[in-house]
């Protein structure tokens, strides 16, 4: 609910292909919602950021290293429901699929449309990105964010509604509600 972002101190090992997270955002909120995770900005080439767009719609944005830029943006979903609600994005690159979640219902699949899914070399930011000014600070709340190294299923997006679950678990915050110089990545990386 504030211009706040935390920037992470340290890049991920792997690339990324699931992504989820518990957010709340207003009925009433206008335009695009912002950012949950994101490496966007500060000069790099390659990019990732998991974010909601206009219309509440979740938005993966992925830029590879050559500078291509993929925008899967989740139209058929709406987050701006005024209650608490779990989204996730899986980025599916051997059967060419992203697919958005809600709740742990699958709700839109779209084509990969021939990523490659490229290591980005900036670590995530939270509710925001690396730009400065950050015009796409995350207007609604986050309770928990995280990132996944691989295809995760409809069940295990719904066990993970309830505890992220430790394999393949690549990145976790939580933030507790108040405001903290440091929220710690809750898997020890």
């Amino acid at each position: 609910e504030r211009d706040m972002v935390w920037k992470g101190t340290k890049t991920l090992l792997e690339v990324p292909v699931t992504f989820e997270a518990w957010v709340q955002f207003p009925q009433d909120t206008d335009g695009r919602g912002g950012v949950i995770l994101s490496t966007y900005g500060d000069g790099a080439n390659e990019a990732i950021s998991f974010e909601v767009f206009s219309g509440g719609a979740p938005r993966l944005y992925w830029v590879e290293k050559d500078g291509t830029k993929y925008d899967w943006v989740f139209k058929d979903v709406n987050v701006y429901t005024g209650n608490w609600e779990h989204v996730a994005i899986v980025r599916d690159g051997q059967a060419g699929t992203v697919g958005c979640y809600l709740n742990g219902q699958l709700m839109e699949t779209q084509s990969t449309a021939g990523s490659v899914g490229d290591l980005p070399l900036l670590a995530y930011c939270l509710g925001g990105d690396h730009r400065v000014p950050n015009e796409q600070y995350c207007k609604g709340r986050i309770r928990s964010a995280a990132i996944y190294g691989d295809v995760r299923t409809q069940e295990e997006i719904l066990a993970d509604m309830t505890e992220p679950a430790a394999d393949d678990l690549l990145l976790h915050f939580a933030p507790q509600g108040n405001e903290t110089e440091t929220i710690p990545d809750l898997t020890g990386n």
